[in-house]
């Protein structure tokens, strides 16, 4: 209860005079840690606790309320933009806090994996702006060559990629996002990668047969295993961006038209192989024919048997394994509690 008070408009400051200060949670939702009173030197007001009053027992058998004023000696210099945090970090920065330190979190609105790479940054240099904003850097700075890595699988070109890396590095929004702890650079980083490992098989050709040719049809060749590697890395970096963010979501479904496209081009050429006749084409050719006619089915359902694993089975244990540290701190990490915090996020998102 204030007797009067002053404004300073050059710092817009509400200077406040009186003896007592009263609290009213009208409400419960805010989670206040310390309260703390300076004067307009600087310097500290000595606070205590005169009467409290809590209609739940409960509350304050398990809260103290001395707990609002025991840490005065904490703070260090001024609250502010370069010390505290910014737009959506108030709520990111922190769930990477509790999550480092196996705490229930505070923004379950979702997937965790952004939130646990941001804890790696705080780990190393603390929970500090630096900290919390690190690995969304880091990782703003390795999305430009991997931009140039997918200009160059497309255009072949190292000047256009180059010139795609540019325009990423020059983009504003991308500049900001990345400056910051948010948790979008994540799964944007994950699905560049998911979609350059993607092209690479689309453009290549898995079923090719190179020197020295070997009369007998084998399965896996080199080029064919070389395939199913780029499938594996594009199905984990799918699932390293769905357990970011649901925006991964909408990427795997462009990854399963190129994906679709791919296998349909398998299997035209190798029914044009049956239309060849092996007498009149050169030894390379012959054999590669041959194999096509022998191996096309087996070659497609064997890559489709693999991607069930590369693109369902990996991808839903990254989103399993990100949860751990999400729901390790309440109970048990179960499948029924992760639908149950699945549906808690639709809902979300959908109101």
């Amino acid at each position: 209860n204030s007797d009067s008070f002053a404004t300073d408009s050059e710092y817009n400051i509400v200077w406040l005079t009186g003896k007592y200060l009263r609290i009213n949670a009208e409400f419960a939702g805010l989670n206040l840690r310390e309260i703390m009173l300076r004067d307009e030197n600087g310097g500290q007001i000595p606070v205590s606790l005169v009467s409290y009053f809590s209609p739940q027992d409960a509350l304050r058998s398990t809260t103290s309320p001395e707990a609002l004023i025991d840490e005065q000696d904490t703070l260090e210099g001024e609250p502010g933009w370069f010390n505290g945090t910014y737009f959506d970090e108030i709520y990111y920065a922190r769930t990477a806090y509790e999550h480092l330190h196996g705490q229930a979190p505070y923004e379950t609105s979702h997937p965790p994996l952004g939130k646990e790479l941001m804890a790696v940054g705080i780990a190393i240099f603390g929970m500090t702006p630096f900290g919390w904003r690190f690995m969304g850097t880091l990782i703003g700075a390795l999305m430009l060559p991997a931009m140039y890595l997918f200009g160059k699988q497309l255009t072949k070109n190292r000047w256009f990629a180059s010139f795609a890396m540019l325009l990423m590095t020059l983009d504003l929004m991308h500049f900001t996002q990345t400056r910051l702890a948010t948790i979008d650079s994540f799964p944007v980083f994950f699905i560049i990668l998911s979609y350059l490992c993607m092209t690479r098989y689309v453009l290549s050709d898995p079923f090719a047969v190179k020197a020295p040719y070997d009369a007998k049809p084998r399965l896996f060749t080199r080029e064919f295993i070389g395939s199913l590697i780029t499938l594996f890395l594009c199905g984990l970096f799918m699932g390293f961006s769905i357990a970011s963010k649901w925006t991964g979501l909408y990427s795997a479904a462009g990854l399963a038209v190129l994906f679709f496209y791919a296998v349909y081009r398998h299997f035209r050429s190798g029914l044009l192989a049956y239309g060849l006749k092996l007498n009149q084409l050169k030894r390379a050719e012959a054999i590669r024919v041959k194999w096509s006619r022998e191996l096309l089915l087996k070659r497609i359902f064997t890559t489709l048997g693999f991607c069930v694993l590369f693109f369902l089975v990996i991808p839903a244990g990254i989103y399993y394994l990100a949860y751990i540290p999400y729901l390790s701190p309440t109970g048990s990490v179960t499948i029924q509690r992760i639908i149950r915090v699945q549906q808690s996020m639709l809902a979300y998102h959908s109101t």
